[in-house]
């Protein structure tokens, strides 16, 4: 249909990258991907006429081919019409019209539109989030659609009106030629038409009652669907049952004849506590998370084989973008907040795009949990394997490999059967400053397919160690390790946490044949294999409840503002206490808490961790948790930190008064050295010094100012 890929400029020879286009941000946010390390980064800036390159589409006086040619890129080309024909009437600014402006937003939305792959896009009010949806409407009702119907349904009537409002606004600043619009045209605040066209836009709001929700939508067979505010619509599941299905036929009519089709889903975020609300959550968090680096799939085939294998619920893409994602600044959002007055629940739903989790109480203080949030970071680089899956690299991608090797990782796994809500979720984490470096979530895969990619990228990455949760299918998952890396000279006991290293019994002679050559075969590690991994299942020291209650707090302290993954951070927002329990909410889950936990608790608790050649573990860690705690105003701690400074200057001017101690010839001076160490041991509460107390250091000091006495008596008696 148009640009969407790299191959697909060769099934337009003569189009070209529109450099000069007077839209800018389109340019600017071109550059941004190619930075960003996107291949695919110009597709929006294509021109498939190059004729119009120097053109004005808004000079009315233009001869009537040069019209035509205009009107016939917008038809094939929507990225044109967006770049530049989408204008805004901006009263504030005197009337003037300013272009839509590209953002990673509204560019994602249409990518996935004219893909035809249905998306979520989840952004801050007053971000331009129905605006993209909106402007497209425009483009499908007066431009490229035919005898086509279009759905809207939202949550009540004044956004409603306001929806239909700003497309007819939209659609009214069109220049005169490009607008089809006749007296024929209805013109309500509840529906357009194009009659010129053939085509319609209908719309409907919450209803009060499941019976009449199962009512909408009944009875219209539409190319696109478009629902605005879902978690606010009351009896949302029932609604889309009923509406959703009638466009099925549309839809592969669409499919076979290469038009565009698809259901849109905009919203801000809701609460978990209400039913819509819950509903719309599961759905949006259980299918493909947005990365920009989804532009370099080869083709739509492609993009659907990850929709499939990454989502439950529903196929879906799922778009989150914050305020500076978007290219707002922070002093925007403070202006915003303060306008409307937003605090607390309802700040963190409209502009933060946080899910309020209803009363439970969060495991974790205000100021801790804005650490986490902040640590929040776009992945350097997305790898897609041959397998369908999706690693999100934390680390650029030229130095990958090189980091990989000269530096120590933990990878911790929550295992599942990868079936249904159940996922399984990889993290891998730097054992020194326990920084994310790397996270998969897999919601659909055959285990061994699994299995064989989770030995070959052990293989691969040599300085990995691996610490699995041991439930579900994990034990067989475990079992095709302890034959695959012993085959590839990887030994078990080093490259896999295993309680025979944590318990101190790997010199135990019933288990040392294990430690003097690689066994290998089936049977091989028949005897042990069930002392690999952590076994969440059970209770003591091995437990979840034990992983919440112990490591938790710690472990965000320590790698809190080195996050860096958007899952894992939600995921962790969202726990609750109840009862005394910490815990994910009854509609969601915490595969990614789990799996970053395991290797925090393995950092933190694990022993015998040179075993595995892991040395000095959390070292940065333990710095950024001070840091974090006096960016808290933790006073305990900047008194501490005091102390242990005082203490070491008291430990430089100790050696110092003890290197003068020992060479002194005056009494006199010897005796005010003495003096002043005595009155430092009386500060000096440090351990710097081992066993030896100052007045030991003191009497240490004059015996070797004896000797160094004596020695220079000698050398005068020698010499004469």
């Amino acid at each position: 249909m148009t640009i969407l890929y790299e191959e697909d400029w060769g099934r337009y020879p003569s189009a070209i990258v529109h450099y000069e286009t007077r839209n800018r941000s389109w340019v600017e946010l071109a550059k941004k991907l190619e930075l960003s390390g996107v291949r695919n980064n110009k597709f929006f800036l294509a021109l498939i006429n190059p004729e119009l390159r120097y053109i004005d589409p808004w000079d009315e006086n233009h001869p009537e081919k040069v019209k035509l040619a205009i009107a016939t890129e917008i038809s094939i080309n929507p990225w044109y019409f967006f770049r530049e024909i989408a204008r805004f009437d901006k009263k504030e600014f005197g009337g003037k019209r300013y272009y839509i402006n590209a953002n990673r937003g509204n560019i994602a939305a249409w990518w996935c539109y004219f893909n035809r792959q249905d998306y979520n896009l989840t952004q801050p009010r007053q971000s331009g989030k129905s605006t993209s949806s909106n402007w497209l409407v425009v483009w499908l009702m007066f431009f490229r659609y035919r005898d086509s119907d279009i759905f809207l349904l939202t949550k009540d009537n004044t956004l409603r009106q306001n929806n239909v409002r700003s497309i007819k606004t939209y659609r009214d600043l069109l220049p005169d030629y490009l607008n089809p619009t006749t007296k024929k045209d209805v013109n309500n605040l509840i529906g357009i038409t194009c009659t010129a066209l053939g085509n319609r836009l209908y719309t409907a709001v919450s209803q009060n009652s499941k019976a009449d929700a199962d009512k909408v939508g009944r009875g219209f067979s539409c190319k696109t669907y478009i629902i605005d505010e879902g978690p606010y619509v009351d009896y949302l599941e029932t609604s889309l049952n009923a509406m959703l299905p009638g466009g099925d036929a549309k839809q592969a009519e669409a499919e076979e004849k290469g038009e565009p089709y698809c259901n849109v889903y905009t919203t801000t975020c809701g609460s978990k506590a209400d039913v819509s609300g819950r509903y719309y959550y599961d759905m949006v968090t259980n299918c493909l998370q947005w990365k920009d680096s989804l532009y370099d799939c080869k083709d739509e085939p492609m993009l659907k084989q990850l929709v499939d294998k990454n989502s439950t619920v529903k196929r879906l893409v799922n778009l989150v973008f914050n305020h500076r994602q978007l290219g707002y600044s922070d002093e925007w959002l403070i202006n915003i907040l303060k306008k409307n007055g937003s605090v607390g629940a309802k700040a963190n739903k409209d502009y933060f795009n946080i899910w309020d989790d209803g009363s439970a109480e969060s495991p974790l203080d205000k100021d801790l949990a804005k650490v986490i949030r902040d640590s929040s970071r776009d992945p350097k680089y997305s790898e897609y394997t041959k397998e369908g899956y999706v690693i999100n690299w934390y680390i650029e991608k030229n130095s990958i490999a090189n980091r990989m090797a000269t530096q120590k990782f933990v990878m911790g796994l929550d295992t599942s059967d990868a079936v249904g809500r159940d996922a399984i979720a990889v993290t891998i984490v730097d054992v020194h400053s326990l920084e994310i470096v790397g996270s998969m979530l897999i919601k659909e895969t055959n285990l061994m397919v699994f299995g064989y990619w989770l030995v070959d990228f052990m293989v691969k990455y040599e300085n990995i160690v691996l610490i699995p949760e041991r439930k579900n299918q994990a034990a067989s998952l475990i079992d095709l390790l302890l034959i695959r890396l012993p085959i590839n000279q990887q030994d078990p006991l080093k490259r896999i946490f295993n309680r025979l290293v944590h318990e101190g019994r790997i010199d135990d002679p019933k288990y040392k044949q294990y430690t003097r050559y690689l066994p290998t075969g089936v049977e091989a590690y028949k005897e042990i294999k069930d002392q690999f991994g952590y076994a969440t299942s059970g209770s003591g020291e091995y437990s979840r409840n034990a992983l919440y209650r112990d490591t938790l707090i710690l472990a965000c302290e320590y790698g809190g503002s080195v996050m860096n993954d958007e899952g894992t951070i939600k995921e962790i927002l969202a726990l609750e206490r109840k009862n005394g329990r910490i815990d994910h909410g009854s509609d969601g889950n915490d595969d990614r808490v789990v799996s970053w936990l395991l290797t925090a608790w393995l950092l933190i608790s694990g022993r015998g961790l040179n075993h595995y050649g892991i040395n000095n573990p959390l070292s940065k860690a333990m710095d950024y948790r001070d840091r974090a705690k006096l960016d808290r105003g933790d006073k305990t701690l900047s008194k501490r930190l005091e102390d242990n400074e005082r203490q070491l200057e008291l430990k430089d001017e100790i050696d110092g008064y003890l290197s003068l101690l020992k060479n002194v010839k005056e009494e006199f001076l010897s005796s005010r050295y003495e003096a002043k160490l005595r009155m430092l041991e009386k500060e000096y509460t440090g351990t710097e010094f081992g066993a030896l107390t100052v007045s030991d250091l003191i009497r240490q000091a004059k015996a070797d100012k004896g000797k160094n006495r004596m020695n220079r008596r000698n050398k005068a008696r020698e010499w004469g």
